[in-house]
């Protein structure tokens, strides 16, 4: 916030660091960071982006859903700012509006990559149900 930054996004998609550690594929870790999924899902507990169906990197989950679904559980509890999924096959397991089949916030391409909140935190939200 200091630095004039609204927020920061930690990439754990595509094969990268934070995918890796999560996916058990990849993490054959035996200390608190591996083994069942609420210990390799320590790191990334943060605004998150996870694309759990693309095996990018050779990285590969055998419950891909599953995953998701426990990690939106978990995130519920936390104070994120936002959770970018990748492939859309997943949103049905996701947060509230998905759940309650409201509509989505229309994009505003003219506003892509502008700066200040227009675009960015000026959309609607969905009151709690």
């Amino acid at each position: 916030m200091a630095a004039g930054f609204d927020g920061v996004e930690v990439h754990g998609a595509n094969g990268y660091q934070v995918d890796q550690v999560l996916r058990d594929s990849t993490n054959h870790r035996s200390d608190p960071y591996g083994g069942p999924l609420h210990h390799r899902a320590r790191l990334l507990l943060v605004g998150l982006r996870l694309s759990p169906l693309n095996s990018f990197n050779d990285s590969a989950d055998s419950d891909p859903i599953g995953v998701i679904t426990w990690l939106v559980q978990q995130l519920n509890d936390l104070p994120l700012a936002y959770l970018h999924l990748m492939h859309g096959d997943v949103l049905t397991t996701a947060r509230e509006r998905i759940r309650r089949g409201a509509v989505l916030n229309a994009a505003d391409p003219a506003t892509f990559y502008s700066p200040g909140p227009v675009g960015y935190t000026d959309y609607p939200t969905l009151a709690a149900a």
